[in-house]
């Protein structure tokens, strides 16, 4: 057989391989893109059943008379504790995951049983005015009221009454700064951005002002 004659046949031998190798890319990326579909599809419906159940709950302590504005926000849906109708949530209020209302002091029963104590109860209506902001996993006890404007630092436990216009945080709560002062910081130390970038794609702006350390 003549070299021309050998580089014939193993072209004809190597041209099939080509198509074949081209359909299992196009399988593999076939395939990629059916599981990416599936993944979307379950986050997808994760969210929707998450929100279902949220509207669910809200719609209960509602009905058990729960007082909230249409306009409140909610990282999840707080603990209404069991006794949700003394509690009574302003307009423009946004709530952290976590969150819990006693509205009662469960230590009452560790003395209940004795002759002398026998009618004690501790209740107390919680009352969040407009425009606060509760933040995650913060304790609200019973008798408290939030003045409007006002902020709770996550995991704080208040047990008074927090004035308006009021920045409280820590176990128990204190007020820490007015809620202008806590604006002003906040305006300066907001690091320049691309609004423009930040509303189309969050995730990638705020990685590139705060970049990854490796």
């Amino acid at each position: 057989m003549h070299v021309h004659e050998i580089a014939e046949h193993g072209r004809s031998i190597l041209a099939p391989q080509a198509p074949r190798r081209a359909a299992k890319r196009d399988a593999g990326r076939l395939a990629a893109t059916r599981t990416l579909t599936r993944i979307r599809k379950s986050s997808m419906l994760r969210t929707m059943f998450a929100r279902l159940r949220e509207w669910i709950l809200l719609t209960r302590y509602k009905r058990n008379g729960l007082q909230v504005a249409d306009d409140c926000r909610f990282s999840g849906i707080p603990d209404f504790g069991s006794e949700p109708y003394l509690i009574s949530i302003g307009k423009h209020v946004a709530i952290g995951s976590g969150v819990t209302f006693l509205t009662h002091d469960g230590g009452t029963f560790a003395f209940r049983h004795m002759p002398q104590y026998k009618g004690v109860i501790r209740y107390g209506r919680i009352t969040v005015f407009d425009s606060c902001m509760i933040g995650m996993g913060a304790i609200i006890l019973p008798g408290v009221s939030i003045g409007p404007n006002s902020v709770i630092g996550a995991h704080s436990v208040v047990t008074k009454d927090v004035p308006a216009n009021t920045v409280a945080a820590g176990v128990p709560a204190r007020p820490i700064m007015s809620t202008e002062e806590y604006a002003e910081k906040c305006l300066r130390e907001t690091p320049e951005y691309d609004e423009v970038a930040y509303r189309k794609d969050k995730r990638t702006e705020l990685l590139r002002i705060f970049p990854r350390p490796w």
